[in-house]
């Protein structure tokens, strides 16, 4: 992974954005998913996806960080605490952990909103939600492919 990723990843937040904002606003018209259209009931059930599977990621991801920067201790892995991969690992897991950290509380807090409060503006709540899923999905795939590269050094 190299800064051209970091630097992508700019354009990669605009066009989700962007690309989301179509789609949550032209979703009551078009034969979406549940929800899109604005479905408390699909939110709620997307909302509690959230919560769990971002807890479960963040104690997963908090366990395998660790446990890299436990086995790199060892004096064997110097040049490779020294090189730039190694710092875009720091960088990758902040990011995925903040992302988690932020997708489990936004879920317990959209978990928490009642289906009037949802009706008066279901497009940002929708907006927010699948915005933070993606980038759960995407700083999570990132630290993957991280670690996979540095097990098979």
């Amino acid at each position: 992974m190299s800064s051209l990723y970091w630097r992508a990843r700019v354009a990669f937040n605009t066009g989700l954005s962007l690309s989301l904002a179509v789609i949550t606003t032209l979703g009551p018209a078009l034969d979406l998913p549940k929800i899109f259209r604005g479905d408390h009931v699909a939110f709620a059930k997307g909302a509690e996806m959230m919560l769990s599977v971002g807890s479960s990621l963040l104690g997963f991801i908090i366990a395998a960080v660790t446990l890299i920067y436990a086995l790199t201790a060892d004096k064997r892995f110097e040049v490779l605490r020294a090189s730039a991969s190694f710092s875009e690992l720091a960088a990758a897991s902040k990011a995925a952990l903040f992302w988690l950290l932020i997708a489990s509380v936004l879920g317990a807090i959209l978990l928490m909103i009642e289906p009037h409060v949802f009706a008066t503006a279901p497009r940002i709540l929708i907006f927010v939600a699948v915005f933070v899923a993606v980038e759960v999905a995407v700083s999570t795939a990132a630290l993957t492919w991280l670690i996979s590269r540095l097990i098979s050094l």
